[in-house]
C-alpha cells in the first residue's frame, strides 16, 4: 500500500475514553478557513465493519479521505462504504442556503457531503433536487426528512439522494419501517422505478441498479429522545440502520437539561450511544458548531461529522470581518 501511513493509536481520549487499534487521518482541506477550521488535524475513527478482524489492519491515506479523490471530485469509493469502514468522513449540513453554487463551494471547502434539512427550513423535495443535480460528480447529497414515513423516504432517494437522515426514531420496530422503505424487495418494500435522476436516467439492468441502490443508500437514525435513548441499542441491531447520529440538542431537551452539554445525565447518554454503535457495528454521526466539538466527537469515535449550521457559519465570519469597524463616533 504505497503511500499509505500507519498512525499509532492516539491518548488522551476525552471523558476517560480511550480506542485501541485506530489510525489518524491527516486533513488539509481546501476553502474558506472557517470551514477549514471545522476539519480536525487528525482524527482517531473507529472500524465498524471489517477493520481490525482476524488481523486486518484498516490504513487511512495522508490526507485522510480528501487523499482518496480528486482534487473537485467524488471519491472513487461510496460514501456509504467509506461510512461502514469507519472511514473518518466530513460534510456540512445545509438548512438556508440552497444556492447553485453551494455543492461546488462546499466541495472546495473538503466537504464529502452535504446532508440537506426538511426537518426545520420548510424545505421541499423539489429544492432537495436542484441541489441533488448540482452535486453529482462533486459531492454526496443526503437528505434528513421531517419524519420516518415512506413517501419521505422513498421519494427523496429517487431524487437522487445518496442517503436518508430519520429524525426521533424511537424503537427497533420504527427502524425496520426505516430500512423497508429505503431498499427494494427482497430487503424491503421501496418501489421501483427506474430511469429516472436516482440512476442518472439511465438505461440499465433492473437487477443491476438494484444492487448499486442498496450498495449506495446511506441510513441515518437519530436518536435525541430519551425513548430513543431507552431503545437505542434494539435500533442498533437493526440490520439496514448505518449510522446513529447524536441529535445532541433534542436529546438534552428530552432529558430536561435544554442545552447543557456538560449535564453528566447528557454525557452517559452520549456513552450509551457511543456504546451501542461499537457493540453493533454503527458508524456514529454528530453536527459540530466548533472547531473544539469536531475534535472532541472526533475523539469519543464519532467518525461522520457535519458542520453546520450553514447560516450559523456566516453570521460568525461576517462579524469576524467587520466586527465594530462601523461604530466610529
Amino acid at each position: 500500500m504505497h503511500g499509505f501511513k500507519e498512525h499509532e493509536r492516539l491518548p488522551g481520549r476525552p471523558w476517560g475514553t480511550e480506542y485501541e487499534n485506530q489510525v489518524t487521518g491527516w486533513l488539509t482541506p481546501m476553502g474558506h478557513p472557517l470551514i477549514q477550521a471545522m476539519t480536525p488535524e487528525r482524527i482517531a475513527p473507529r472500524r465498524p465493519r471489517g477493520c481490525g478482524q482476524g488481523g486486518t489492519r484498516c490504513i487511512l491515506p495522508p490526507g485522510g479521505t480528501q487523499a482518496a479523490k480528486g482534487r473537485h471530485g467524488m471519491s472513487e469509493t461510496p460514501l456509504r462504504a467509506r461510512v461502514l469502514a469507519g472511514q473518518a468522513v466530513r460534510g456540512a449540513m445545509i438548512f438556508e442556503f440552497y444556492a447553485p453554487g453551494m455543492p461546488q463551494i462546499m466541495a472546495q471547502a473538503g466537504c464529502e457531503f452535504l446532508l440537506y434539512d426538511m426537518e426545520h427550513t420548510g424545505a421541499g423535495l423539489e429544492s432537495v433536487k436542484a441541489q441533488v443535480a448540482a452535486c453529482r460528480g462533486l459531492l454526496a447529497p443526503l437528505v434528513r426528512v421531517p419524519r420516518g414515513e415512506y413517501h419521505f423516504l422513498a421519494r427523496a432517494l429517487d431524487i437522487g439522494c445518496h442517503g436518508v437522515m430519520v429524525p426521533m426514531v424511537e424503537s427497533a420496530e420504527e427502524a425496520r419501517a426505516i430500512v423497508a422503505a429505503t431498499h427494494y424487495p427482497p430487503e424491503g418494500r421501496r418501489g421501483a422505478g427506474f430511469g429516472f435522476a436516482h440512476d442518472g436516467y439511465a438505461p440499465g439492468a433492473p437487477a443491476e441498479k438494484i444492487a448499486a441502490a442498496h450498495a449506495r443508500t446511506l441510513v441515518i437514525a437519530q436518536i435525541e429522545t430519551e425513548r430513543g435513548l431507552e431503545q437505542v441499542e434494539a435500533i442498533a441491531a437493526t440490520p439496514g440502520i448505518d449510522v446513529l447520529w447524536l441529535g445532541h440538542f433534542d436529546l438534552t431537551n428530552f432529558l430536561g437539561i435544554p442545552g447543557d452539554f456538560a449535564h453528566p445525565r447528557y454525557r452517559a447518554a452520549v456513552a450509551r450511544i457511543v456504546a451501542a454503535g461499537r457493540a453493533h457495528g454503527k458508524a456514529l454521526g454528530f453536527m459540530a458548531g466548533s472547531r473544539e466539538a469536531v475534535l472532541e466527537y472526533a475523539g469519543l469515535g464519532f467518525t461522520m461529522i457535519a458542520a453546520g449550521t450553514d447560516q450559523a457559519i456566516l453570521m460568525a465570519g461576517v462579524r469576524a470581518m467587520i466586527g465594530d469597524t462601523g461604530a466610529q463616533g
